[in-house]
Protein backbone atom coordinates (compact mmCIF):
# COMPACT_ATOMS: atom_id res chain seq x y z
CA UNK A 1 0.00 0.00 0.00
CA UNK A 2 2.90 2.32 0.96
CA UNK A 3 4.61 1.57 -2.03
CA UNK A 4 1.79 2.28 -4.56
CA UNK A 5 1.64 5.93 -2.15
CA UNK A 6 5.00 6.44 -3.16
CA UNK A 7 4.96 5.60 -6.64
CA UNK A 8 1.76 7.72 -6.81
CA UNK A 9 3.91 10.66 -5.52
CA UNK A 10 6.88 9.98 -7.98
CA UNK A 11 4.39 10.09 -10.93
CA UNK A 12 2.74 13.22 -9.59
CA UNK A 13 6.47 14.93 -8.76
CA UNK A 14 7.61 13.70 -12.63
CA UNK A 15 4.42 15.74 -14.01
CA UNK A 16 4.90 18.94 -11.71
CA UNK A 17 9.05 18.61 -13.38
CA UNK A 18 7.67 18.14 -16.49
CA UNK A 19 9.04 21.18 -19.08
CA UNK A 20 6.32 23.02 -20.21
CA UNK A 21 5.91 23.90 -23.68
CA UNK A 22 6.01 27.97 -24.38
CA UNK A 23 2.85 27.35 -27.19
CA UNK A 24 2.18 30.76 -27.33
CA UNK A 25 5.21 32.35 -26.95
CA UNK A 26 6.13 29.89 -29.95
CA UNK A 27 3.14 31.27 -31.58
CA UNK A 28 4.12 34.97 -31.26
CA UNK A 29 7.08 34.28 -32.37
CA UNK A 30 5.90 32.95 -35.41
CA UNK A 31 3.66 36.44 -36.04
CA UNK A 32 6.66 38.46 -35.62
CA UNK A 33 8.92 36.79 -38.30
CA UNK A 34 5.81 36.69 -40.48
CA UNK A 35 5.58 40.17 -39.86
CA UNK A 36 9.08 41.12 -40.92
CA UNK A 37 8.69 38.29 -44.50
CA UNK A 38 5.71 41.00 -44.76
CA UNK A 39 7.81 43.96 -44.47
CA UNK A 40 10.53 42.21 -46.88
CA UNK A 41 7.88 42.18 -49.32
CA UNK A 42 6.21 45.54 -48.53
CA UNK A 43 9.72 47.18 -49.37
CA UNK A 44 10.49 45.28 -52.57
CA UNK A 45 7.04 46.18 -53.64
CA UNK A 46 8.12 50.17 -52.95
CA UNK A 47 10.97 49.93 -55.17
CA UNK A 48 9.32 48.44 -57.76
CA UNK A 49 6.85 51.27 -58.20
CA UNK A 50 9.69 53.40 -57.69
CA UNK A 51 11.79 51.89 -60.78
CA UNK A 52 9.00 51.82 -62.92
CA UNK A 53 8.89 55.30 -63.09
CA UNK A 54 10.83 56.57 -66.33
CA UNK A 55 11.21 53.23 -67.64
CA UNK A 56 11.44 52.05 -71.70
CA UNK A 57 8.47 50.00 -72.45
CA UNK A 58 9.28 46.47 -73.11
CA UNK A 59 7.74 46.83 -77.25
CA UNK A 60 10.58 48.77 -78.49
CA UNK A 61 13.53 46.33 -76.52
CA UNK A 62 14.63 43.15 -77.86
CA UNK A 63 14.60 39.30 -76.57
CA UNK A 64 18.52 40.34 -75.44
CA UNK A 65 17.66 43.29 -73.50
CA UNK A 66 18.94 45.92 -76.21
CA UNK A 67 17.06 48.88 -77.66
CA UNK A 68 17.21 51.43 -79.90
CA UNK A 69 19.10 54.65 -79.19
CA UNK A 70 16.10 56.76 -80.30
CA UNK A 71 14.24 54.54 -77.86
CA UNK A 72 16.80 55.72 -74.78
CA UNK A 73 15.39 58.54 -72.94
CA UNK A 74 16.78 59.51 -69.24
CA UNK A 75 14.28 58.37 -66.00
CA UNK A 76 15.24 61.74 -64.44
CA UNK A 77 14.92 64.45 -67.00
CA UNK A 78 12.89 62.80 -69.70
CA UNK A 79 15.39 64.20 -72.01
CA UNK A 80 17.42 61.47 -74.93
CA UNK A 81 19.81 64.20 -75.81
CA UNK A 82 23.71 62.90 -75.14
CA UNK A 83 27.15 63.72 -75.00
CA UNK A 84 30.70 63.11 -74.84
CA UNK A 85 31.09 64.01 -70.62
CA UNK A 86 26.94 63.52 -70.74
CA UNK A 87 26.18 60.33 -72.15
CA UNK A 88 23.12 58.08 -71.10
CA UNK A 89 23.78 55.33 -69.33
CA UNK A 90 21.76 52.12 -69.73
CA UNK A 91 20.70 49.97 -66.02
CA UNK A 92 21.47 45.92 -66.41
CA UNK A 93 19.13 45.46 -63.73
CA UNK A 94 15.67 44.78 -64.74
CA UNK A 95 14.01 48.29 -63.92
CA UNK A 96 14.69 48.92 -68.20
CA UNK A 97 15.69 52.34 -67.37
CA UNK A 98 18.66 55.20 -68.50
CA UNK A 99 20.07 57.92 -66.95
CA UNK A 100 22.54 60.56 -68.11
CA UNK A 101 25.91 61.30 -66.22
CA UNK A 102 25.02 64.41 -64.57
CA UNK A 103 21.44 63.56 -63.53
CA UNK A 104 22.04 60.47 -61.36
CA UNK A 105 23.00 61.60 -57.32
CA UNK A 106 25.91 62.12 -57.53
CA UNK A 107 27.30 62.74 -60.72
CA UNK A 108 28.93 59.68 -62.73
CA UNK A 109 32.14 60.28 -64.04
CA UNK A 110 33.29 59.12 -67.39
CA UNK A 111 36.34 57.28 -65.87
CA UNK A 112 34.01 55.70 -62.98
CA UNK A 113 31.88 53.80 -65.95
CA UNK A 114 32.17 50.18 -65.40
CA UNK A 115 33.27 48.07 -68.57
CA UNK A 116 30.47 46.38 -70.33
CA UNK A 117 30.99 42.49 -68.49
CA UNK A 118 30.62 44.24 -65.01
CA UNK A 119 27.16 45.96 -65.65
CA UNK A 120 25.81 49.09 -64.24
CA UNK A 121 23.35 49.08 -61.90
CA UNK A 122 20.81 52.02 -61.09
CA UNK A 123 20.52 53.05 -56.94
CA UNK A 124 17.05 50.92 -56.97
CA UNK A 125 18.13 47.98 -58.65
CA UNK A 126 21.55 48.07 -55.86
CA UNK A 127 19.59 48.41 -53.50
CA UNK A 128 17.10 45.70 -54.00
CA UNK A 129 19.75 43.52 -54.96
CA UNK A 130 21.41 43.96 -52.09
CA UNK A 131 18.23 43.10 -49.77
CA UNK A 132 17.35 39.96 -52.01
CA UNK A 133 20.81 38.29 -51.32
CA UNK A 134 20.87 39.13 -47.81
CA UNK A 135 17.62 37.56 -47.78
CA UNK A 136 18.60 34.18 -49.59
CA UNK A 137 22.20 34.23 -47.55
CA UNK A 138 19.89 34.18 -44.09
CA UNK A 139 16.75 32.50 -45.21
CA UNK A 140 18.21 30.08 -48.43
CA UNK A 141 15.74 31.72 -50.49
CA UNK A 142 16.19 32.02 -54.06
CA UNK A 143 14.92 35.41 -54.96
CA UNK A 144 16.92 37.11 -57.84
CA UNK A 145 16.54 40.85 -59.13
CA UNK A 146 13.87 39.84 -61.66
CA UNK A 147 11.87 38.50 -59.39
CA UNK A 148 8.72 41.23 -58.77
CA UNK A 149 7.32 41.77 -55.19
CA UNK A 150 4.33 39.94 -56.01
CA UNK A 151 6.85 36.53 -55.80
CA UNK A 152 8.28 37.72 -52.46
CA UNK A 153 7.32 35.59 -49.64
CA UNK A 154 4.02 34.77 -51.92
CA UNK A 155 3.10 32.39 -49.06
CA UNK A 156 3.70 34.15 -46.18
CA UNK A 157 1.21 36.93 -47.80
CA UNK A 158 -1.34 34.46 -48.80
CA UNK A 159 -1.86 33.99 -45.05
CA UNK A 160 -5.06 35.84 -43.66
CA UNK A 161 -5.10 37.78 -40.48
CA UNK A 162 -6.25 34.77 -38.66
CA UNK A 163 -3.92 32.25 -40.63
CA UNK A 164 -1.86 32.23 -37.11
CA UNK A 165 -4.43 32.14 -34.66
CA UNK A 166 -4.86 34.34 -31.64
CA UNK A 167 -2.13 36.30 -31.71
CA UNK A 168 -2.08 39.62 -32.42
CA UNK A 169 1.05 42.84 -32.24
CA UNK A 170 -0.08 43.99 -29.28
CA UNK A 171 -1.00 41.02 -27.43
CA UNK A 172 1.08 40.53 -23.86
CA UNK A 173 1.18 36.52 -22.53
CA UNK A 174 1.74 36.07 -19.11
CA UNK A 175 4.12 33.46 -18.16
CA UNK A 176 2.96 30.02 -17.30
CA UNK A 177 4.05 30.17 -14.09
CA UNK A 178 1.23 32.48 -13.08
CA UNK A 179 -0.24 29.12 -12.68
CA UNK A 180 2.23 28.48 -9.11
CA UNK A 181 0.42 29.22 -5.72
CA UNK A 182 3.18 31.76 -4.93
CA UNK A 183 3.12 33.46 -8.26
CA UNK A 184 2.40 37.70 -7.65
CA UNK A 185 1.14 38.60 -11.13
CA UNK A 186 2.05 42.06 -11.91
CA UNK A 187 5.45 41.46 -10.04
CA UNK A 188 8.82 39.87 -11.21
CA UNK A 189 11.88 38.99 -9.60
CA UNK A 190 14.15 41.43 -12.44
CA UNK A 191 12.15 44.54 -10.95
CA UNK A 192 12.28 43.42 -7.53
CA UNK A 193 15.69 42.97 -7.55
CA UNK A 194 15.88 46.01 -9.46
CA UNK A 195 13.96 48.16 -7.01
CA UNK A 196 15.70 46.32 -4.26
CA UNK A 197 18.94 46.82 -5.36
CA UNK A 198 18.76 50.90 -6.10
CA UNK A 199 16.77 51.32 -2.67
CA UNK A 200 19.39 49.84 -1.15
CA UNK A 201 22.23 51.52 -2.67
CA UNK A 202 20.62 55.00 -1.83
CA UNK A 203 20.43 53.63 1.95
CA UNK A 204 23.83 53.11 1.51
CA UNK A 205 25.09 55.97 0.23
CA UNK A 206 22.72 58.05 2.25
CA UNK A 207 24.07 56.71 5.52
CA UNK A 208 27.75 57.04 4.33
CA UNK A 209 27.02 60.34 3.83
CA UNK A 210 25.65 61.09 6.53
CA UNK A 211 27.76 59.14 8.60
CA UNK A 212 27.12 56.31 11.84
CA UNK A 213 26.75 57.94 14.33
CA UNK A 214 30.22 56.62 15.76
CA UNK A 215 32.24 57.06 13.00
CA UNK A 216 31.26 60.66 11.47
CA UNK A 217 34.08 62.15 11.56
CA UNK A 218 36.98 59.20 11.17
CA UNK A 219 35.67 56.73 8.51
CA UNK A 220 33.35 59.33 6.40
CA UNK A 221 35.78 62.82 6.80
CA UNK A 222 32.89 64.77 5.94
CA UNK A 223 32.86 68.18 7.68
CA UNK A 224 29.00 68.74 8.25
CA UNK A 225 26.97 66.45 10.82
CA UNK A 226 23.70 64.93 10.32
CA UNK A 227 21.28 67.51 11.26
CA UNK A 228 23.02 70.46 9.35
CA UNK A 229 22.83 68.18 5.85
CA UNK A 230 19.79 68.95 3.50
CA UNK A 231 18.58 67.00 0.32
CA UNK A 232 20.62 69.24 -2.36
CA UNK A 233 23.45 68.76 0.67
CA UNK A 234 23.70 65.04 0.12
CA UNK A 235 23.22 65.34 -3.60
CA UNK A 236 26.15 67.38 -3.53
CA UNK A 237 28.20 65.41 -1.12
CA UNK A 238 28.28 62.90 -3.66
CA UNK A 239 30.70 64.30 -6.06
CA UNK A 240 32.82 66.05 -3.03
CA UNK A 241 33.07 62.64 -0.80
CA UNK A 242 36.72 62.43 0.29
CA UNK A 243 38.59 58.79 -0.21
CA UNK A 244 37.47 56.60 2.44
CA UNK A 245 39.78 54.01 4.43
CA UNK A 246 37.82 51.04 3.27
CA UNK A 247 40.15 48.31 5.53
CA UNK A 248 39.60 50.89 9.12
CA UNK A 249 35.71 50.56 7.68
CA UNK A 250 35.27 46.75 7.15
CA UNK A 251 36.94 46.62 10.68
CA UNK A 252 34.40 48.73 12.09
CA UNK A 253 31.94 46.82 10.75
CA UNK A 254 32.57 43.75 10.98
CA UNK A 255 35.33 43.87 13.74
CA UNK A 256 39.11 42.88 13.48
CA UNK A 257 38.10 39.24 13.72
CA UNK A 258 37.09 39.16 10.49
CA UNK A 259 39.83 38.81 8.65
CA UNK A 260 40.72 35.77 10.75
CA UNK A 261 37.26 33.90 9.85
CA UNK A 262 38.21 34.10 6.16
CA UNK A 263 41.47 32.89 6.83
CA UNK A 264 39.74 29.62 9.05
CA UNK A 265 37.18 29.24 6.03
CA UNK A 266 40.24 28.56 3.82
CA UNK A 267 42.20 26.17 6.69
CA UNK A 268 42.16 22.59 4.25
CA UNK A 269 40.89 21.33 7.39
CA UNK A 270 37.71 22.81 7.28
CA UNK A 271 34.56 21.27 6.06
CA UNK A 272 30.46 21.30 7.00
CA UNK A 273 29.35 20.22 10.16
Amino acid sequence: MQSNKHLENNKIAFIQREKIKPVKELLRAKKQILNCKLGIRDAIQQLDSLSSVGCIEESVMAPDGSVYHEHIFCAKCMQGEASLDNDIILCDGACNRAFHQKCLEPPLHSENIPPEDQGWFCRICDLKMEILESVNAHLGTCFSLESNWQEIFKAEAALSDGGIEGLHKDDQWPSDDSEDEDYSAGTSYSSHSTSTSTSLSWSLDKEFLLGSPKSDQDVTGYPYSSDELTDADIILGRRQRSAVDYKKLYNEMFGKDGSNAEQFSEDEDWGPY
